[in-house]
């Protein structure tokens, strides 16, 4: 355990891996942070894109280990400098999330919400594409417990998908459902519509709802005509005519997604 924490530069390198929690914590989600959910063609940073990361991986020296090459991402990722030690502390980590406050990246509100409707837990069995049987449930249900007092969680998602049906929004209308497929969260929506006022769009390239950013001249060729398509839909939908020249409707599956009538 010293020599892998040594080597990833965590706080502490004699104890912090001696404790299984703290194990779990380090190598549950992966040592390196792929991002995937906010993948960015058009970023700058050295390892800020999957394209990038990649990059970087298969032009790294061909005498270092996957084990060396996984090591210098992860200190880089958390700043590359003697100072800046990766903290893997679980029980600090309960501590600073049973704290009432609010922060910036609102983390506390969103695990508020898996505990009391949603779950949507990243746990990781032997499908994982990397280190499996790290991070398991259990651990996710011990944050709700420490951080809100809450431990019914499973009867929790239970009514939440009693109430809205989960999947099965058939009886509902005027919903449109679009996904990226670059995008992890994307298994949890629909794939396909399940009739014509519910329109359902996958697309091409793009990560989680990377179409709602600030628009620029760097977005992708499939996130532009995806901006229209939605525009489109809302204004069918609110009975606003539109000039066609200003908003296309460049998507092979518009004309069949779009109305307002089943």
């Amino acid at each position: 355990p010293k020599g892998l924490a040594e080597m990833f530069h965590v706080c502490e390198p004699e104890t912090a891996l001696l404790d299984k929690s703290n194990q779990n914590l380090l190598l549950g989600d992966g040592l390196v942070d792929i991002p995937a959910q906010g993948n960015d063609p058009s970023c700058q940073g050295e390892l800020c894109n999957i394209e990038r990361l990649c990059d970087y991986i298969t032009t790294y020296s061909k005498n270092a280990t996957e084990l060396e090459i996984l090591a210098d991402i992860a200190r880089k990722q958390h700043g590359g400098s003697d100072d800046d030690c990766m903290s893997v502390d679980w029980k600090a980590y309960l501590q600073q999330l049973a704290k009432p406050s609010v922060a910036d990246f609102g983390w506390r509100s969103w695990l508020w919400q898996t505990c009391t409707e949603v779950g949507f837990y990243q746990t990781c069995d032997e499908t994982c594409p990397f280190a499996s049987f790290y991070h398991l449930v259990d651990m996710d249900l011990e944050i709700c417990n420490v951080a809100f007092n809450i431990t019914n969680v499973y009867d929790n998602v239970q009514a939440t998908l009693d109430h809205y049906g989960g999947l099965d929004i058939s009886a509902g209308s005027r919903v449109l459902s679009i996904n990226g497929n670059v995008d992890p969260w994307s298994v949890l929506g629909l794939q396909s519509s399940p009739k014509y006022s519910l329109p359902v769009e996958m697309v091409e390239g793009a990560s989680h709802h990377f179409w709602t950013h600030v628009v620029q001249e760097t977005d992708a060729p499939e996130i532009v005509p995806v901006r229209d398509y939605i525009s489109s839909v809302v204004m069918d939908w609110l009975v606003i005519d539109i000039d066609s020249s200003d908003y296309a409707y460049k998507l092979s599956s518009s004309s069949a997604l779009r109305g307002t009538e089943d």
